[in-house]
């Protein structure tokens, strides 16, 4: 440091005036730099912002667009469970021999010695669920009636 006092001490106050000048211009060109890069940095960031923004705003359409899609899949979905809960509302569970997957939307049932009323009451309750019968076989023997269906979505 005391260099630096007998360097400005030695110096002409010409030289004083233009070293002060010189480091004046020094710290305001690095501060402007610096201020800029600063506000280039910002610039950036809350152009990134935007974009994800925009981003998550999409993100968003899609999952509620995915959400209600889902909603309406799961009201339909036919599923064995659905079957076994429609037999014990129409009395026709004891009577189910079998139930057995076709293919993802197609279930087959085959009922046996169910009660006509029952059976009918079954029938109209996979209409009711908006379920399709693709085939029905039915045989009626002594009062009570054998059937073969295939339900589907």
């Amino acid at each position: 440091m005391s260099k630096i006092v007998i360097f400005f001490e030695n110096i002409t106050d010409r030289e004083k005036k233009i070293l002060i000048l010189g480091i004046y211009l020094f710290v305001l060109i690095l501060g402007y730099y610096l201020i800029d890069f600063g506000l280039k940095k910002v610039k950036t960031l809350e152009e990134k912002l935007e974009t994800e923004k925009k981003k998550y705003i999409e993100l968003n359409k899609l999952v509620l667009e995915y959400k209600s899609k889902k909603e309406v899949s799961k009201s339909n979905n036919l599923s064995l469970s659905d079957i076994d809960n429609l037999s014990k509302e129409t009395n026709t569970k004891n009577n189910i021999v079998s139930i057995k997957p076709l293919s993802e939307n197609q279930i087959e049932i085959i009922l046996e010695k169910v009660n006509p009323a029952d059976f009918l009451q079954f029938l109209q309750k996979i209409k009711q669920k908006k379920y399709r019968i693709t085939f029905i076989k039915v045989e009626k023997l002594k009062g009570k009636i054998n059937s073969r269906l295939v339900i589907e979505e």
